[in-house]
């Protein structure tokens, strides 16, 4: 389903996610899956909600610093769905957990799971890209609100004082003639019965059963909102107006799609006001989730799980002290480093490790295939799946064609990487890229590459991390977090030196590593890691036309937010461009790209929306002209962004051009 690229480290607004947080983010993608099968299947609606809407909208996928997926269903699709589970539909080892079917579940969200316990069966780590941990799905129940306000504070005062009997007699803290009278209240209130002797945990449930069918009690003549009661109604919240969730588009997120409200720039903004601003603070949740799970795991077994650790022999290792058994100085002047590393003749081998990461290498290759006296090599390695225990998960021809040659520059004389010897090469200077070894847990290079063996056969190693998020300070704990990752692994350990762009990134990473191997190894550290510049070629391109380019986005949250004013609104907007913007080319992107998912929303306005863009088109095709699917290098053409949120406004805002979202309720 995912494959080995989708699992590589990125940077994401300027947010290192590595491998570990991908294969969180594949288990909950794969229990999505499922879950959106069997909705497609029974004709189920549902909807991204919460950190899963605004990821969808503003990144096509998860928000960079966030790893859990939020749904929400109508309470009438949500019966239907639970249906469905109950006759079968979910697979093996998934599990529906609520109220009813999870003890201690005391809460109106359901979780769909991948299975009910950490598992570290082969078969489920091979299905799960070796993730032991449970994978879920949260999804949150919608009811109709009362239009009356003073039946909804009665319904919910009814509630809450439900759920309070519950709570009392499962915790134990009722006494047993205030739970006799309490039941005894509710038994007449709502004409039902308790039976004698139950248990606590169900009367527990059965009151939460009770307090359920209060919460959607409402006909939908009495209402003209929804809301999640619990537990934002009870705590005095409002709901949205219905029609925002008549309708659904599906928008790309990660490697699929998932439905969104048609409304989704008036939910967003309603929950979060100007929701393209970004702050890389997540409090929803403890993150990344599995950590909790692993805690837990480690409390039971009674020790820490196995994890990469410091070897002290790699202290041999370092710029200064090479083949030394001590390392005592550090690198005062990452410059002055640098010149020696471009002073080196002989053999040059480069190990890049894929070809959208060559752009890290290309000054350096620059600099010695210049140089009369260095020999250079550059071998692209291929990037395969592994199983559980270690092994490449591929044939030879697969390993062969992972390689992807082709996809590097042309200009670049490529040597197969089972075609080099490097026990007879002997570099002088050994470049890489990937710093796992063996210590990915999903991929892997070929293990003849790993930099501890490497090191047998070369002068130097110089890690070359492919890229680097922002800056940040320890308070930013989930950046923090994620440097564990990447930063304490054997190519770091074992490279004589890191070549990195930021001072700050480079205390990060200092602090890190100095706390992951001990205290004494800080000057360690302080050599190894230097803070770098690199003199690269810039390529500018000159717009011959004195034409400024506008990307127009036009969003399908626009047909269901303004039905009665879009198309005179967008025809409003194409005769102001006509009439004062001589000097503008736009580019109209429609978004999402797929026909079908707006007329989803709304069929006929869709025709004519598009009938009427391509027939300006026609009409003066030098100035106005569609835009497929335009990536980050589509939008380094364009000088500003116009329109409909989408998640090309993040890449505008981060190379600094101008944004302006348009409210197409203005005429």
């Amino acid at each position: 389903m995912y494959d080995v690229d989708f699992f590589r480290d990125e940077v994401r607004c300027g947010f290192y996610i590595p491998t570990a947080i991908k294969q969180a983010w594949a288990g909950s993608l794969c229990v999505l899956a499922e879950v959106d099968r069997i909705c497609q299947k029974h004709d189920i609606a549902y909807f991204a909600e919460w950190g899963t809407l605004l990821g969808a909208v503003r990144h096509s996928g998860f928000v960079p610093w966030d790893d859990d997926l939020d749904i929400g269903m109508r309470r009438k699709d949500y019966i239907r769905f639970r249906q469905a589970v109950s006759d079968g539909e979910l697979p093996q080892g998934f599990a529906l957990q609520d109220f009813r079917s999870q003890e201690d579940h005391w809460l109106f969200i359901t979780r769909v799971v991948n299975t009910n316990r950490i598992n570290f069966d082969p078969a489920h780590l091979n299905q799960f890209f070796n993730f032991p941990y449970i994978a879920s799905i949260d999804i949150f129940l919608y009811d109709d609100l009362y239009a009356d306000p003073k039946k909804e504070n009665e319904r919910c005062d009814e509630v809450k004082e439900i759920l309070a009997t519950a709570d009392g007699i499962v915790q134990g803290c009722l006494q047993p003639s205030a739970i006799e009278g309490q039941l005894a209240l509710l038994q007449e209130r709502y004409g039902i019965t308790f039976r004698k002797g139950l248990s606590p945990q169900e009367l527990g449930v059965m009151l939460y059963d009770l307090a359920e069918q209060q919460m959607a009690r409402t006909k939908p003549e009495e209402s003209d909102s929804v809301g999640q009661i619990f537990p934002w109604i009870l705590k005095g919240g409002s709901g949205l107006p219905k029609r925002y969730y008549e309708k659904t588009v599906r928008l790309p997120f990660e490697q699929t799609t998932i439905p969104v409200a048609a409304a989704y720039d008036k939910i967003l903004r309603s929950r979060y006001g100007s929701y393209f601003q970004i702050h890389k603070v997540w409090g929803g949740h403890g993150y990344p989730f599995f950590e909790g799970q692993k805690r837990m795991l480690e409390e039971i077994a009674g020790h820490e799980l196995q994890e990469y650790g410091f070897d002290p022999a790699a202290l041999s290792c370092g710029w200064h002290g090479h083949g030394k058994e001590e390392v005592t100085v550090p690198v005062a002047d990452g410059q002055a480093v640098m010149e020696e590393v471009l002073g080196i003749e002989g053999e040059i081998l480069f190990l890049a490790a894929g070809a959208s990461l060559w752009s890290g290498f290309q000054p350096l290759y620059q600099h010695f295939i210049k140089n009369d006296r260095c020999h250079v090599t550059v071998v692209a390695l291929p990037m395969v799946r592994k199983d559980a225990y270690g092994r490449m998960m591929a044939s030879d021809d697969e390993i062969d064609r992972a390689a992807r040659i082709e996809d590097y520059p042309d200009d670049i004389r490529i040597t197969e990487w089972w075609d080099l010897d490097i026990r007879r090469l002997r570099p002088s200077l050994v470049f890489i890229q990937a710093p796992y070894d063996g210590e990915n847990p999903v991929m892997t290079i070929p293990p003849e590459y790993y930099t501890t063996k490497i090191r047998r056969y070369a002068e130097r190693i110089v890690y070359v991390p492919p890229f680097f998020g922002d800056e940040f300070e320890q308070e930013a704990v989930n950046d923090v977090y994620n440097l564990k990752h990447y930063v304490c692994k054997p190519g770091v350990v074992w490279s004589d030196l890191v070549l990195l762009r930021s001072e700050v990134l480079r205390q990060r990473w200092i602090e890190k590593l100095t706390e992951w191997a001990g205290s004494d190894t800080a000057d360690y550290w302080k050599q190894k890691l230097a803070c770098v510049t690199f003199d690269e070629e810039t390529v500018s391109e000159v717009n011959v036309q004195n034409r400024k380019r506008l990307l127009w986005c036009i969003g399908a949250n626009a047909l269901t937010e303004e039905p009665d004013c879009i198309v005179e609104s967008l025809l409003q907007r194409i005769r102001t461009f006509k009439e004062f913007g001589s000097n503008l080319q736009i580019g109209i992107y429609i978004y999402p790209i797929e026909e079908d998912s707006w007329k989803m929303v709304n069929p006929s306005l869709t025709e004519e929306m598009l009938r009427m863009l391509s027939g300006m088109i026609e009409e003066d095709s030098e100035r106005f002209f569609f835009v497929d699917d335009p990536g980050k290098e589509t939008v380094s053409s364009f000088d500003a962004y116009y329109g409909s949120p989408s998640p090309l406004i993040v890449e505008f805002s981060r190379m600094k051009k101008p944004v302006m979202l348009a409210d197409y309720g203005l005429r």
